[in-house]
């Protein structure tokens, strides 16, 4: 994650040899991104930012044609395979100079997938995909981790969406690391870990902030408490308490939803100063 130009796609670019480092190196896999760029290439499916393809070529040609480069043995099969997995099943014999902005961007994850390699590489993902389309993307990415142990490199500005399938979370800016660590870790660090109380009774409220104390943050308004903490336990813990109590019904309590979007302006506000 980072702001535009903070160096997230020359990083991508670098781990996969397409430009050499001004200093130090990359390895990846054990070997040299830029010596063995070929060797590292071949193990790594990818999807740029802004991916062009041959116009003049069929969905079903172009993603036959990286499988074969995988070494894949039927890239035939395996195009028609990825390019149904995918949504593109009644348009890979098109052009795809044809296709619309969504197409090409499904045809872009097709191509990335095929060969089942071990490392896929993910430039905005979701960029151009409809609803239905950005669920699916998201779905077949954690399937794909989960089910083949596959591991994803993801960019994305959009923050709710790599909040459902991140576990590891590195913040650029201006070409520096500002914080790289797992995702609970993060939150923890930054006292992250919320629930939002609905309670507008006075009488309650008060009672609800006794059972709070120590919590590192409570923000009260009208109608409702959020609580934050740097611990998931203590959070659950004490939340569990004041339903047991009566004071606060289980329907009443609610994750609070965005956090990887505060978390990244937190950080960025903490190391930008």
């Amino acid at each position: 994650m980072g702001p535009n130009g903070s160096g997230k796609s020359t990083v991508i670019k670098i781990i996969l040899g397409l430009i050499k480092a001004d200093s130090g190196c990359a390895r990846v896999f054990g070997h040299d991104a830029w010596t063995e760029g070929e060797i590292v290439r071949s193990r790594i499916g990818v999807l740029h930012e802004k991916p062009e393809f041959p116009h003049w070529a069929t969905g079903y040609q172009l993603v036959k044609m990286v499988a074969g480069l995988k070494g894949v043995k039927d890239p035939g099969k395996e195009s028609e395979t990825m390019l149904r997995k995918f949504g593109l099943a009644n348009v890979m014999h098109r052009r795809i100079g044809t296709y619309s902005a969504g197409m090409v961007q499904r045809l872009g994850l097709a191509q990335a997938f095929a060969g089942s390699p071990e490392l896929i590489i993910l430039d905005e993902p979701t960029s151009n995909l409809d609803p239905d389309g950005r669920i699916e993307a998201l779905e077949l990415i954690r399937e794909t981790h989960e089910q083949e142990g596959t591991s994803f490199l993801l960019s994305s500005h959009i923050l709710p969406e790599l909040q459902k399938v991140c576990k590891h979370l590195v913040i650029m800016n201006s070409g520096y690391v500002l914080e790289d660590g797992g995702l609970d870790e993060l939150m923890s660090k930054y006292s992250l870990w919320s629930r939002k109380i609905r309670c507008a009774d006075k009488e309650r409220r008060e009672q609800l902030f006794e059972m709070l104390e120590g919590a590192s943050e409570i923000i009260a308004d009208a109608e409702s408490v959020t609580v934050r903490s740097p611990s998931e336990e203590w959070l659950k813990e004490r939340v569990d308490r004041i339903v047991s109590t009566g004071i606060i019904r289980s329907s009443d309590i609610e994750e609070t939803g965005a956090f990887l979007e505060e978390l990244y302006q937190k950080i960025l506000k903490n190391k930008m100063g």
